[in-house]
C-alpha cells in the first residue's frame, strides 16, 4: 500500500479515492477500520465517520486512527479534511498527532479550482469570505469566521512557499494556498515527521510524489446495466435542495424520510429526501430514517437493483451501513468530488451537498 488516505465522512473518503484511480492507482473504499483490500491495492480510502460524532467520541476514533496508521507504515498518511474547515478539525489532528510518530501537522484545504483559497490566513470561496456564504448556515456546523486560525484552533496561519521554520511550540499549521503551484510547493516539503492534512487537491499533489501520473479521462463514462436512478439526498446545501426541488417540479416520483416507504410502481426514475419543513430532531436521526426508508424501497423493488446517487456524506454512509457494505471498488471519476463505486453488484455514485451533478449523470448544469 503506497497511501492510506481517511476522511471524516463517507463523501471524503470517495473524493480522495477519485483523486488516486485519477491518478492511475488501483484504489478501495472501506467503510471499517478493519481495512481488508486486495494485495495490489495501492491505495485505501476510508472513512472514519467523526463529523457526526461529538468531540470526544472523534478524538477517540482519530487517535485509533493514528495508531493504525503508524503500525501500517504506507509512505503517506493523509487526513482528508473539508475544504471549508468544517467538522473537529483541531481535536482529530491532535489525537493523530498524540497516537503516531507525528510532531507537526500541516493542513492545506484550499480548493482553487472551486474557488476555495486562503489568503493572508482568510478562507474565501470565489471571492466571499467564508462566513457569508450558505456554510455559515450550515445545521450542524455554522461557520461564523473566515479566519483559519479560529475555525483550526491552536493553529497558526502560515505564507505559501516559506515553509514551517520557526513556528515555535505550535503543532499545526494551515497554509496559505490560492493556487496549484502554492499546492505544489507545500507537497514539496520534507518531513518524515509532517502529517500531512487537508482537501482533495493538496492528496493529489502528495500522489504524484509517490508515482501517480494522471490518466486521460474516457470521454463517455460507461457504467453496468442498472435498474434505474434514484437519487438519495439528505444534504440540507442550498444547491441540493433546490436542485430536488427541480426534479419533483421535472416529474420524479419522490418518497420522503416521513412516509411509509412505498415504491410508486417501478420507477427508472426516484428522488428520496427528507421533508422540507425544519425538524427539531437531530440530523443524526433524520439520516437513519432516510437510510432505513432507502433499505427498504430496495427490498420491494423486484429485479436489478438501481443506480443509487448519494448526496451528502452522512447519508452516503447511513445507506451503505444500512446495506452491508464495507467495502467498495473504484470504477470512475465523473469529476473531482464526483465517484461511481460497485459492491456485491450495486452501483453506487457519492458526492458533497454543496457540488452539483455531472451534467451526464443526472442532467444538473
Amino acid at each position: 500500500m503506497k497511501a492510506l488516505a481517511v476522511a471524516d465522512d463517507l463523501s471524503g473518503a470517495a473524493e480522495v479515492a477519485g483523486v488516486a484511480w485519477r491518478m492511475g492507482m488501483a484504489t478501495v473504499v472501506s467503510t471499517s477500520m478493519h481495512l481488508d483490500y486486495p494485495s495490489e491495492t495501492e491505495v485505501v480510502a476510508a472513512d472514519a465517520d467523526s463529523r457526526s460524532k461529538t468531540e470526544k467520541e472523534a478524538a477517540e476514533i482519530w487517535r485509533e486512527w493514528g495508531e493504525r496508521a503508524a503500525a501500517a507504515a504506507s509512505p503517506l498518511f493523509y487526513k482528508k479534511i473539508d475544504s471549508v474547515l468544517r467538522g473537529h478539525l483541531s481535536v482529530e489532528l491532535k489525537a493523530c498527532l498524540d497516537a503516531g510518530p507525528w510532531m507537526r501537522a500541516l493542513v492545506v484545504p484550499a480548493n482553487p479550482e472551486r474557488g476555495r483559497v486562503v489568503r493572508d490566513g482568510f478562507h474565501r470561496v470565489k471571492g466571499t469570505a467564508l462566513e457569508q456564504t450558505e456554510f455559515a448556515r450550515d445545521p450542524r456546523f455554522p461557520l461564523r469566521s473566515s479566519r483559519v486560525e479560529e475555525l483550526v484552533t491552536d493553529s497558526v496561519s502560515v505564507k505559501a512557499r516559506r515553509g514551517l521554520k520557526g513556528l515555535g511550540p505550535t503543532k499545526i499549521a494551515v497554509g496559505d494556498t490560492e493556487t496549484i503551484a502554492d499546492l505544489r510547493a507545500w507537497a514539496a516539503v520534507k518531513d518524515q515527521y509532517l502529517l500531512r492534512a487537508g482537501a482533495s487537491p493538496f492528496f493529489a499533489e502528495l500522489l504524484r510524489g509517490i508515482g501517480g501520473s494522471e490518466r486521460m479521462k474516457a470521454a463517455t463514462p460507461e457504467l453496468p446495466e442498472t435498474g434505474g436512478t434514484w437519487l438519495v439526498s439528505g444534504s440540507a446545501s442550498e444547491r441540493a435542495v433546490s436542485f430536488t426541488e427541480r426534479l419533483e417540479i421535472e416529474g420524479w416520483p419522490v418518497v420522503r424520510s416521513d412516509e411509509t416507504p412505498v415504491l410508486p410502481g417501478t420507477p427508472q426514475l426516484l428522488v428520496a429526501r427528507h421533508p422540507r419543513q425544519r425538524s427539531s430532531e437531530p440530523p443524526g436521526v433524520l439520516t437513519e430514517r432516510l437510510a432505513r426508508v432507502v433499505e427498504q424501497l430496495l427490498r420491494s423493488k423486484p429485479g436489478v437493483p438501481p443506480h443509487l446517487c448519494l448526496e451528502g456524506g452522512e447519508t452516503a454512509a447511513a445507506v451503505l451501513k444500512k446495506l452491508g457494505k464495507a467495502s467498495l471498488s473504484l470504477l470512475r471519476e465523473w469529476e473531482p468530488g464526483v465517484v461511481t463505486l460497485k459492491a456485491d453488484g450495486l452501483l453506487v455514485t457519492i458526492k458533497p451537498g454543496s457540488y452539483p451533478w455531472p451534467p451526464d449523470l443526472l442532467k444538473e448544469s
